[in-house]
């Protein structure tokens, strides 16, 4: 017994060791780019692969846009689309851990740009911060307002009864008053929700996969899923072109495959950053996309009344309304359906967290470098709790605001909500541009690279972005009026004008003061040297 304790206490003194070391290259790699170590690396490969995970949320995502690919294809658009923008995906991943491997800063694509940007790096990267820091307010706005939407269905389909919009602004805040709270916690308590998060989103999909097929009487046959294109919105929105339709319903996986830059943002409290946070991006976009399919099948399969799902009194929901139908198909009630709308529920309310604690780290950073008003308040840590809590309910303020439109309209609340993707991806899309152009001959890459693909995966990245840039501001309804109009295209155009005008304004211009991150002189140009590079190809960290 003796012993057994002795080989215990020297395997666990071993691993405190060797987490030693990587974290002490982890903080000499950080010293080198210019970035002080402000966190405790309370992360590891699994945990940062489940902020990002956490963050796509299928169990959650799937059903909050189910209705947005069955509109524009139905069972084509779901099964195609989602294989489509799966591979895409992990085209944009794969080009974004190649950098994040080289430069593993919590302010990713703004970092990245800046650095990769040449002499032209400070406007690009405040351009990216702009967009970045757009596309995080937006998504833990989506991810605050998505569980009230299904809340409401739920008690339209139970009782008929839809809240009033303050009562869902008040529900609203008031949960992303609890994720601010839960992310001013410090980080070791803070691994432990995302740990959860991981678990939960897993379970989620298994509860609903596995229950759909189980409670209804009947199922689809396999030439319903992969045979099947409805052009449900053709009357409705005067569009007639089955290619435009089908685009617009391969949305929904985008919207859901979004937001693993968080493994970048994080990677200042992962342990072995220059190969946890790459391996991390990669394996959230392939079990998301793995099991965003298994559940897509298992809601299709079960489909009752095709005709139903958005003529319901689900109001639209489809996801909410095929939960219902599934259940009085077998008891003559639908209540089975509410409560199991209650797992993508609090998987959406999960991803708030993992959002709140992704942008806080994104927003501390850009302050950092003085990329925000007040930079120097908001650009500071916790000296006990080692968590950026100022970014955080900036965070959470700003949520907030952007949520306000749902008291008024639907439409441009939407439209705010849909730039969540058109901003992360523009973000993802310059500093993987910049990799491909004006760093292409003085990159070096870090212990995860492509090689001689690079290039292909680069290009191949950067040509999904733009496509898919341009499908989110496209119209979804002719003739275009006030209350079908996209404004998403209207809130890029004003980002892009704002950061342009505020770069270039005389005597306060950002070109005046932003520099971007502070790094040695000696590496401004190529920040780590060609020996540095080889010796880290040698002897990477395996974690």
């Amino acid at each position: 017994m003796l012993q057994k304790c002795r080989l215990f206490s020297g395997r666990r003194a071993q691993t405190a060791s060797f987490k030693a070391a990587v974290t002490s290259n982890d903080e000499a790699v950080l010293a080198k780019l210019g970035v002080e170590a402000v966190f405790d690396r309370q992360l590891t490969t699994v945990t940062n692969f489940a902020c990002a995970f956490g963050i796509i949320a299928v169990p959650a995502t799937i059903p909050s846009t189910f209705q947005l690919a069955w509109a524009n294809g139905g069972p084509a658009a779901c099964m195609y689309g989602w294989l489509i923008v799966s591979g895409c995906s992990m085209l944009v991943g794969l080009a974004m851990a190649e950098i994040t491997s080289a430069l593993p800063s919590c302010g990713g694509p703004f970092f990245w740009a800046t650095i990769l940007g040449g002499r032209g790096g400070p406007f690009l990267g405040w351009i990216t911060g702009w967009y970045n820091l757009l596309g995080q307010i937006a998504i833990t706005t989506a991810a605050a307002a998505a569980p009230v939407v299904m809340l409401n269905a739920m008690l339209q389909l139970a009782w008929e009864y839809s809240l009033s919009p303050l009562a869902q602004y008040g529900i609203f805040l008031g949960f992303i008053a609890l994720a601010g709270v839960l992310n001013s916690m410090p980080g070791r308590v803070l691994a432990n929700f995302i740990a959860f998060t991981l678990f939960w989103n897993f379970a989620s999909v298994v509860i609903m996969a596995l229950t759909l097929p189980a409670v209804q009487p009947f199922h689809r046959p396999a030439k319903f899923l992969w045979a099947t294109y409805y052009d449900v919105m053709q009357t409705s929105t005067g569009i007639t072109n089955n290619v435009y339709l089908f685009l617009q319903g391969t949305l929904m996986g985008a919207y859901c495959i979004i937001g693993f830059d968080s493994c970048a943002h994080m990677s200042e409290e992962t342990v072995g950053a220059g190969l946890s946070a790459p391996y991390a991006i990669l394996l959230a976009i392939s079990t998301s996309a793995v099991l965003g399919y298994c559940l897509l099948i298992a809601m299709l399969f079960c489909v009752p009344n095709p005709d139903d799902l958005l003529t319901g009194p689900a109001n639209g929901f489809a996801a909410a309304q095929l939960f219902y139908d599934v259940f009085y198909a077998r008891f003559h009630s639908g209540f089975g359906g509410m409560l199991l709308l209650l797992v993508p529920a609090s998987a959406m309310l999960l991803c708030l967290l993992v959002c709140m604690m992704a942008g806080s780290r994104m927003i501390f950073s850009f302050a950092r470098n003085g990329g925000v008003p007040f930079s120097s308040y908001f650009g500071r840590v916790h000296a006990q709790l080692r968590t950026p809590l100022r970014a955080v309910w900036l965070l959470a303020g700003a949520s907030a605001l952007f949520g306000l439109p749902q008291l008024f309209s639907t439409v441009v609340f939407n439209a705010v909500v849909s730039i969540t993707c058109v901003g992360l991806l523009i973000s993802y899309a310059i500093p993987i541009a910049c990799r491909r152009t004006i760093s292409r001959s003085t990159f070096v890459p870090g212990p995860f690279n492509l090689g001689k693909y690079s290039a292909v995966v680069g290009w191949g990245a950067v040509a999904w972005i733009s496509l898919a840039s341009v499908c989110f501001c496209l119209p979804t309804a002719y003739p275009v009026a006030s209350n079908t109009f996209n404004y998403s295209s209207v809130a890029v155009g004003i980002v892009f004008v704002g950061t342009v005008g505020s770069w270039v304004f005389p005597k306060w211009g950002a070109r005046q003061w932003f520099l971007g991150p502070k790094l040695p002189p000696k590496l401004l140009n190529t920040w780590l040297s060609r020996k540095d590079a080889m010796t880290a190809r040698r002897s990477p960290v395996r974690v």
